[in-house]
């Protein structure tokens, strides 16, 4: 489950990417998907789905906000993992995800605030 997550992740953020006019932006979104992947190949809605909801998006902002939510289910989603996981069996690595989530969610709404200015 947590693999087919990571993978939508990484569909949802290239349609995105390719929905906004923003260089910067884009690139952004660019990197997250390839985070998405390496955390895909460590370890999860269908990918019809969240691509659709990206592409169907009607400005940056509204984007921004998706891509915070999704981020935010997929946090959720580990940290509840996490708990589920005997101590011994790689806990470590799925903290690492967690981390990197939390960043991903930081970087998201420092973007989305700029925008809101």
């Amino acid at each position: 489950m947590a693999k087919r997550d990571e993978d939508v992740g990484a569909d949802f953020y290239e349609a995105l990417a390719e929905k906004t006019g923003d260089e910067k932006l884009r690139k952004r979104f660019l990197e997250i998907r390839e985070q998405e992947l390496m955390h895909s190949k460590r370890s999860y809605m269908e990918t019809d789905d969240a691509v659709g909801l990206a592409r169907n998006v009607t400005d940056d902002v509204e984007g921004i906000k998706l891509a915070l939510s999704q981020e935010k289910n997929t946090l959720l989603f580990f940290m509840e993992m996490k708990e589920l996981i005997p101590s011994n069996h790689h806990k470590e690595f799925v903290q690492i995800v967690i981390d990197e989530e939390r960043g991903h969610i930081a970087e998201l709404s420092e973007v989305l605030m700029e925008r809101m200015e």
